[in-house]
């Protein structure tokens, strides 16, 4: 089967890319023939994508975890037998074309909704609606069954879940190079934050705890802070001012390449999310504990972010009853590529005989 996924080509800048990346790779070790076609990264919310011929978007090369993916011109999506939908597409390509569409819904709803609510991103919500009811939308796929009820409640009937993500286990794996802390910022254990900040979710909450984490054990405890966007850094501030006060305050970075050498060389994350996110799954797989939100079926360790007392008990009990990477990594054997390329290729052949096996 030809396969053409359709996303932003952002290595290290978007973790929509690097789920499509996976789910192209999933389908490539399935079997189908798959291609990847550019759509180009947006400069902003209130501009377009860059602009420029579609064949230009071809060639582009992310060779990484003994995989390559290589762009192509948009002309090789004319005959293929289905599109993987990943991100808007422009309309002049999608409706002078005949080929099946199936949307992968990578955003939570409310995320979604207040990006359209609040954010000025016209439609980043009531388009799901739209894209429903065009003839050339298939179906639509999510890897949460938490987001089931708003989803289905707008996708006319064609929505399938596929219960779990695609992650790439043999890149995330506990074996591995790692991260070399700095001496004058080590401590004993480690709190690593790295989560982007969202409208619906951010790492204020968790970070509020890691602080108490980091009082109880002055100079024991150390926190982390990864993938800080410098427009962001003022907010940040008073927290970094107050951990320095109790010694607990460890590195401060932006986006990191090489995540996993990080996930490595911490003790514990703190994470704000109860689904799987890429975030929080490449933290398990890489053999580093995560406390998560309440309900997450992939932790041991949870406690809701608002109840600071709560979540700092976790942290620490996280820290003191470390699990084996090998047990962390158990619940994730459903997202790895082999896996979730078979469930996926199931769902093509739904799809495109148009059975109403599946749908939720």
């Amino acid at each position: 089967m030809k396969v053409i996924h359709w996303a932003p080509f952002a290595p290290f800048r978007c973790g929509l890319y690097e789920a499509a990346r996976d789910m192209a790779h999933a389908d490539a070790i399935a079997g189908h023939d798959v291609k990847f076609c550019d759509l180009g990264v947006p400069e902003g919310r209130d501009k377009p994508r860059p602009q420029g011929d579609p064949e230009q978007l071809g060639g582009k090369i992310d060779d990484r975890a003994g995989w390559q993916l290589v762009t192509s011109g948009w002309a090789c999506s004319h005959d293929a037998d289905l599109w993987i939908c990943h991100d808007g597409i422009p309309s002049w390509v999608s409706e002078r074309n005949l080929v099946p569409q199936l949307w992968i819904v990578h955003g939570r709803p409310i995320y979604s909704w207040r990006l359209e609510v609040f954010g000025g991103w016209p439609g980043a919500f009531s388009l799901h609606t739209d894209l429903a009811l065009r003839r050339r939308t298939f179906g639509f796929v999510t890897m949460w069954p938490e987001l089931v009820p708003v989803w289905s409640s707008m996708s006319a009937g064609k929505l399938r879940c596929i219960d779990h993500p695609c992650l790439d286990l043999a890149r995330y794996s506990h074996d591995g190079p790692k991260y070399e802390i700095k001496k004058e910022s080590r401590g004993e254990l480690n709190i690593l934050i790295c989560d982007t900040e969202r409208e619906d979710i951010g790492c204020l909450e968790v970070a509020t705890a890691a602080l108490e984490a980091a009082r109880s054990a002055p100079g024991r405890v150390k926190v982390h802070f990864w993938a800080i966007e410098e427009k962001h850094g003022p907010a940040w501030q008073p927290m970094f001012q107050l951990l320095r006060q109790c010694n607990g305050l460890g590195e401060i970075h932006g986006r990191e390449p090489d995540i996993e050498k990080v996930f490595r060389a911490m003790d514990v994350m703190a994470s704000p999310h109860r689904i799987g996110t890429r975030t929080l799954l490449e933290a398990l797989a890489c053999g580093l504990e995560v406390v998560s939100d309440t309900e997450c079926r992939y932790t041991r360790y949870q406690a809701d972010p608002r109840h600071t007392a709560d979540y700092t008990a976790e942290l620490l009990r996280a820290m003191d009853q470390r699990r084996s990477p090998e047990e962390m990594r158990r619940p994730l054997e459903p997202c790895g590529l082999g896996p979730f390329g078979a469930r996926m290729s199931k769902i093509y052949d739904a799809v495109l005989h148009r059975e109403a096996t599946h749908a939720v």
